[in-house]
């Protein structure tokens, strides 16, 4: 399975628009620097209505706790008609598109001893129904389904 979250500027003129790092639960718990954009998979056939009941799998082993590290403002200038965008933190800026693909054929999970002890273990998809959220740093979210046979 293959996802891609894009921001993308359909307008005729450059949009600045500044936001906070997110976490990014498709690659690491503290998120990956100036990547605006986070994807969720859930086991099930969800909805903007029945999400918040659903837990989001593990999509990276977090066998090894990682500390988080401040969290940065960023400003985003996108280029008209495109995902190009300028992202300026800390005085610095850097050219970036913003588009995130991940691969996936599973997810991580315990194994059948729960506790300070237990160890992930890699799990492929199971046949059935499953939700991806794909969602940015402004609020925006997009819901798709894939079937699993």
């Amino acid at each position: 399975m293959t996802i891609v979250a894009e921001v993308y500027n359909s307008l005729q003129t450059n949009v600045t628009i500044n936001a906070g790092e997110i976490t990014n639960p498709s690659q690491e718990p503290c998120g990956l620097g100036v990547v605006p954009t986070g994807i969720r998979v859930y086991s099930g056939h969800y909805t903007f209505t029945n999400l918040s009941a659903a837990s989001p799998l593990l999509l990276y082993n977090d066998s090894l706790a990682v500390p988080c590290f401040v969290v940065f403002n960023n400003t985003y200038t996108f280029q008209p008609n495109s995902d190009n965008a300028t992202v300026s933190s800390l005085g610095a800026s850097i050219k970036w598109v913003a588009n995130e693909t991940i691969s996936l054929s599973g997810y991580w999970t315990t194994g059948l001893v729960a506790g300070p002890s237990s160890k992930l273990f890699s799990q492929n998809f199971e046949p059935g129904p499953y939700t991806v959220l794909v969602f940015d740093a402004w609020g925006q979210q997009l819901i798709e389904y894939f079937e699993v046979t």
